[in-house]
């Protein structure tokens, strides 16, 4: 109690323009601390959690690279899954019918309804190597891939030019149009 008394007494000693100036170094600290130090150890924190993390991370690629090693080894004597190409021929203008019956057959075994196949008659004038023929397809486009594979493998099939996909009523079937180029003669 006596110390009070006495901070009392030399408070009523000190200018009021110390105890501002006091007042405003104080409050500088304070936002010093609040403001820098605290958000600093808060930023400090995040930094060494990802540290942590990333060396976490770090660990498991070095247990893991061996196996991937080993897969990568065994998977490299596995043949490659690209798409066998087989060797092109020329369909005579003659047996356009025979695309379009292999068309309709592809589609069928894949669950795809055509809509149509119409070809481009341009290529029946003149000397034209290719002739276009462009197909509409309704189905699911899960079995459009091996549609596309399987209709790529036809020898007679030069490359498959575009195809446009829509989605149609229902929402798992699809629209599909296709622009299919042939080496004719």
């Amino acid at each position: 109690m006596k110390i009070i008394v006495e901070i009392k007494h030399a408070m009523k000693n000190v200018p009021a323009q110390s105890i501002n100036f006091f007042l405003f170094c104080l409050s500088g600290v304070l936002i010093f601390v609040f403001g820098g130090i605290i958000p600093g150890q808060r930023t400090r924190a995040l930094l060494d959690d990802n540290i942590r993390k990333a060396k976490y991370r770090l660990e498991e690629y070095d247990a893991l690279l061996p196996i991937y090693i080993s897969l990568q080894r065994s998977s490299g004597s596995v043949a490659s899954p690209a798409l066998a190409l087989p060797k092109r021929v020329v369909l005579p203008k003659s047996q356009i019918n025979k695309a379009d019956s292999s068309f309709r057959d592809i589609a069928g075994r894949f669950g795809m309804k055509v809509v149509s196949v119409v070809p481009d008659l341009t290529a029946f004038s003149g000397d034209a190597r290719t002739m276009s023929i462009s197909m509409s397809l309704h189905g699911d486009f899960a079995n459009f891939r091996p549609l596309l594979k399987e209709l790529n493998a036809l020898p007679y099939v030069d490359h498959i030019e575009e195809f446009a996909i829509q989605r149609s009523g229902n929402m798992r079937a699809l629209d599909f149009t296709l622009k299919i180029v042939l080496a004719v003669s």
